[in-house]
């Protein structure tokens, strides 16, 4: 019944909006039905991991890609790490995305000081990219990881858990002032604006500030196509205010299963690339 639905649902917003994303989500999820998800997993992370490191040793090599970036990263002209992932900020976000389903595979056999080397290899490499996002994410799930497997207490476990369901929500309900309140003319999200280095003045700094609440539709179209950082704005922008609604409420529902079986491993990942 579920994967009827979000079938239905991601092929109209592939007619409407010409973006398939949804619709290969939907189909990833159905082809999984009855496999064992954990062994795949483990088979994504390995992929995942040598097509990286390939990427790597193809820059380091010179042969494909550039291992540092030297632009204007907002605060004047910098160098900075990228290892032929094209930019830093994507060197350690799929830095993050990698150490997060390493843990949530292989949480059980780390030791206390192997998390402690996670942790500073995180820092190592946000000295090199000054990724803050990517460094928290990684940071975030390392230390989560670490506290759950160490906490004894199931009361614990699960307020630790709902902390992260509300700082989730906190998110969205901020994606939402983001798409309402200009920063050039709101000091309070001014503020705001300049810890997150420009995300929000981005979505105001077009013509027609698309990706605002103005150009919210209840399903997109094919001219919504201007891309910036604020990930579930950009949801609803790209694909519309019904889909962005469907694919956050099951999200949340999925969150509250895992904590509910207390699939902690699972949460920890799920809930960190949300907020994230």
């Amino acid at each position: 019944g579920y994967l009827a639905f979000f079938l239905t649902l991601s092929l109209i917003s592939y007619l409407v909006t010409g973006r398939n994303e949804l619709l290969r989500c939907t189909v990833f999820a159905a082809s999984m039905v009855r496999m064992d998800v954990r062994k795949l997993m483990k088979l994504f992370l390995a992929v995942e991991t040598a097509g990286c490191l390939l990427l790597n040793v193809l820059s380091l090599a010179g042969v494909l890609g550039t291992v540092f970036l030297t632009t204007d990263y907002g605060g004047g002209v910098e160098t900075r790490l990228c290892l032929g992932l094209g930019h830093p900020n994507s060197l350690h976000c799929m830095a993050a995305v990698l150490v997060l389903l390493f843990l949530c595979l292989y949480h059980d056999r780390l030791h206390a000081w192997q998390f402690a080397v996670l942790f500073a290899a995180n820092l190592v490499l946000l000295y090199f990219t000054r990724s803050q996002m990517g460094a928290l994410a990684m940071a975030g799930g390392i230390v989560l990881q670490f506290l759950v497997d160490r906490i004894q207490s199931d009361r614990t476990k699960n307020a630790l858990c709902i902390c992260m369901e509300v700082l989730f929500a906190a998110g969205l309900f901020f994606s939402l002032l983001a798409a309402t309140f200009n920063p050039a003319s709101t000091p309070w999200m001014q503020k705001i604006d300049h810890l997150m280095t420009g995300r929000v003045g981005s979505l105001w700094d077009t013509t027609f500030h698309e990706g605002t609440l103005a150009s919210w539709r209840w399903f997109s179209d094919r001219n919504s196509d201007r891309f910036f950082d604020l990930g579930w704005v950009r949801l609803v922008y790209w694909y519309g205010v019904i889909p962005a609604a469907v694919v956050i409420f099951y999200l949340l529902r999925w969150l509250r299963f895992l904590r509910r079986k207390k699939e902690m491993a699972a949460f920890v990942m799920l809930s960190v690339l949300a907020v994230y």
